[in-house]
């Protein structure tokens, strides 16, 4: 995003020292704070800098669902601030279960809790004006407004796409191989489904199809457990869409995602745009996703068979036999059109400098 506004705006970015990547920047152009509540200081920050007292700014907050509304809050009281725009790529009711759920442990309580607290905020944050909202789907975006009071705001939404990849899919002349999952290894994923489903189809159908995960090991005892169940094989972490498609060049493999395991029914998987579906489209695979992923599925335009949307093992049985059969065909015909980061960038300039 600060490549697309920098083009007309002179920016100034704040992050957390925590972030911090590396020391290669313009030290009139960022500043690191110490923690989050440094966040509060940046005004302070930017008057002890060239900005004269009579310049309006604008602020652009990209942080978690409940932080960055107080910031926006914070920031809405100041005279010279011309607008605001809150970038929010979550799922507030996901994000206060998850962290009232690290701390209690029955499900109930954790529900009652979340509830009491997202009303809370609601109420408390339901006057803040926004001028523009980023998100990552026209349904989380409508939820946002509607649970905040912020139907007069301007909104523009930026999935977790990628870079489109120049290389096309070749074919391999072994047989189907299995199954691909990308991602980062710990629980809360939907590996425990897939692995069910496949270990499953494996006794089922009496064939060997194998799990290739490819990502950062979060959690070694739970990837060892995934291991004893059998039929796994672990390509090693990745940086890009193009690492990926060299570790997987010698097998033949289908994409899988089902969505987040929503132990506390917050309904992420209807609003969620995840950066891995974008991936296996990238890559000219098959791919296997959950039915119930509304917005994922009205951001592609499928028009083959290409992306096998499921409600189940059964769906899955059905989408991976048709797969066997007909890979080549499926990857050379493969025909997914959906928006990539140039087509972003493009939106982005026409909404924050047109």
């Amino acid at each position: 995003m600060n490549e697309v506004l920098s083009k007309r705006y002179t920016t100034k970015i704040f992050y957390e020292n925590s972030y911090r990547l590396h020391d290669n920047y313009d030290r009139k152009k960022v500043f690191y704070l110490a923690n989050r509540l440094d966040y509060f200081k940046v005004k302070s920050i930017i008057k002890m800098s060239s900005i004269k007292r009579s310049d309006q700014y604008s602020i652009y907050i990209h942080d978690s669902g409940l932080f960055g509304l107080l910031l926006c809050s914070w920031w809405s009281k100041f005279s010279n601030v011309y607008s605001i725009t809150f970038d929010y790529h979550d799922w507030i009711p996901w994000e206060i279960s998850y962290q009232i759920g690290k701390r209690i442990k029955s499900p109930k309580i954790v529900k009652i809790l979340s509830n009491m607290t997202e009303s809370f905020f609601k109420k408390a944050l339901g006057s803040i004006s926004i001028d523009n909202l980023v998100g990552i789907s026209e349904s989380q975006i409508e939820e946002l407004k509607k649970d905040f009071k912020l139907l007069g705001s301007k909104h523009l939404v930026v999935p977790n796409t990628r870079n489109k990849l120049s290389k096309k899919r070749s074919i391999n002349d072994d047989e189907f191989s299995g199954v691909l999952w990308i991602g980062n290894v710990m629980k809360g994923r939907d590996l425990d489904i897939l692995c069910t489903y496949i270990n499953k189809y494996n006794d089922r159908r009496k064939t060997n199809v194998y799990l290739y995960i490819i990502g950062n090991i979060f959690d070694k005892d739970y990837f060892r457990s995934l291991e004893s169940l059998g039929h796994i094989k672990y390509l090693d972490a990745f940086r890009n869409d193009l690492d990926v498609f060299e570790k997987i060049k010698n097998y033949n493999v289908a994409g899988f995602f089902y969505g987040w395991d929503d132990t506390y029914e917050t309904g992420i998987n209807k609003i969620a745009s995840p950066n891995k579906a974008y991936s296996y489209i990238n890559l000219g695979i098959p791919t296997v996703m959950g039915k119930h992923m509304c917005s994922l599925r009205a951001s592609f335009e499928n028009s083959t068979d290409s992306i096998f949307w499921i409600d189940g093992y059964t769906d899955f049985e059905k989408s991976i036999d048709y797969i066997k059969v007909n890979y080549s065909t499926i990857i050379n015909d493969f025909d997914v059109q959906t928006k990539w980061e140039d087509d972003i960038q493009k939106d982005m300039t026409n909404f924050f400098l047109e």
